[in-house]
């Protein structure tokens, strides 16, 4: 799994962006860092499904979502 991972988000492939996200709630450690890293990679394309995904998420998980876009974010400036 880590490897089409990091080959979607290798490739830019912005369709696979929602899945990643889902990705973040995985059961496996590995699986959910891949999907950062990844996400983090895609940068901006990513923050509008990672918002999305924060909004409607229950309040205990909402900061799978947030730290990722905080991440993004600080790579802006």
């Amino acid at each position: 799994m880590r490897s089409a991972i990091r080959a979607l988000c290798h490739a830019s492939w912005t369709p696979a962006i929602p899945a990643l996200t889902g990705l973040l709630g995985h059961a496996h450690p590995v699986v959910r860092r891949t999907a950062v890293e990844g996400l983090v990679g895609l940068g901006e394309p990513a923050v509008p499904s990672l918002r999305y995904a924060a909004d409607h998420a229950r309040p205990d998980r909402r900061s799978l979502y947030t730290e990722v876009l905080e991440q993004i974010t600080a790579g802006r400036g």
